[in-house]
């Protein structure tokens, strides 16, 4: 079974609240509503809430949704997505989403520090 965690990124404060400690223990309770909106304390924040994938990529990084992986030698990457009760990883200059193959990814950045990994050159 795989251990469930999440991490959160601040939009307004540009901030990371991470594990170890659970989320709910540093920023209060919180819940997120169908559309995506997440309440902390009762009150809407511009909080993104990405879940542990449950493995470490080839250099012992957890992987998380929003993560930019390098998937193999040429430099193809991806961003890590969950939906349906899954983890799978999409190119978005391609469109084409795929399973991942988690340890032989290495974990380059993320959507909110690094969008910049993922345009088209």
């Amino acid at each position: 079974m795989r251990e469930i965690k999440f991490r959160a990124w601040d939009k307004k404060k540009k901030k990371w609240y991470m594990p170890p400690k659970p989320i709910d223990s540093i920023i209060g309770s919180w819940s997120m509503t169908s559309d995506g909106r997440t309440y902390v304390n009762g009150r809407y924040q511009e909080l993104e809430l990405m879940q542990y994938v449950g493995v470490k990529d080839s250099k012992n990084v957890e992987i998380y949704e929003g993560d930019i992986v390098l998937t193999d030698e040429a430099g193809w990457k991806a961003r890590v997505v969950y939906t349906r009760d899954r983890f799978y990883c999409v190119d978005d200059v391609s469109g084409f989403s795929f399973d991942c193959n988690w340890n032989k990814f290495e974990v380059i950045g993320n959507i909110y520090e690094n969008p910049e990994l993922l345009e088209e050159k």
